[in-house]
């Protein structure tokens, strides 16, 4: 399927994934254009400091509940990455803090409402030490810098906290029925244990 292309963002694609329309089988379409700003201002703010930097970002693209900056990490320094990693949930915790305002000046509605809980939930949950979100890539980042660039240790010791914390919210997940958290949290074990016990390349 071919993607559809939004704008640039200062020479960056920004593109929608076919896939992303299947959201409007499961929410409203006022939930719908949350989630879209709520994730797109995300890949804005981690390709904003990436190109301060001085990093090249092939294209941002919103996918189904999801979304993306391709950048290639493993060429940026672990400072770096930390800073434009950190930017996608921080983004998220000021337009809630913003749009909050609004409810404190008495002008709310839906829309209001739903974009503060989306930001909140996108900033807060991608913080979580899990890879591949990006809470974990900010732990991978870290343990390379406190390992003096060790890639195969760094490695390991994010997917053991990884895992650690995938089980976690696997245990949260089901006392408080978050099912798409749950799903989300088993894929995120699954991947985490694979590459736990990947041998060191040669």
């Amino acid at each position: 399927m071919f993607d559809i292309n939004l704008f640039s963002f200062n020479g960056t694609p920004v593109k929608l994934k076919p896939l992303f329309l299947l959201t409007f089988l499961l929410m409203k379409p006022i939930l719908v254009l949350c989630l879209f700003i709520c994730v797109l201002i995300h890949e804005l703010a981690h390709t904003w400091v990436a190109q301060k930097l001085n990093h090249h970002v092939s294209n941002i693209y919103i996918d189904f509940l999801s979304g993306g900056a391709n950048m290639d990490l493993s060429k940026i320094n672990p400072s770096d990455t930390i800073k434009i990693v950190f930017a996608g949930p921080l983004s998220n915790l000021i337009l809630a803090g913003l749009t909050s305002i609004l409810l404190l000046t008495g002008f709310h509605n839906e829309f209001i409402l739903y974009t503060i809980s989306f930001n909140l939930i996108l900033g807060v949950f991608n913080l979580i030490p899990i890879y591949p979100m990006d809470g974990g890539r900010i732990l991978e980042a870290f343990c390379l810098i406190k390992t003096n660039n060790d890639e195969f240790l760094s490695s390991k010791i994010t997917h053991l906290i990884s895992s650690i914390c995938s089980l976690l919210l696997i245990f949260i997940s089901v006392i408080y029925s978050l099912w798409i958290t749950l799903t989300l949290s088993i894929i995120f074990i699954i991947i985490n244990i694979i590459l736990l016990f990947e041998p060191r390349k040669s």
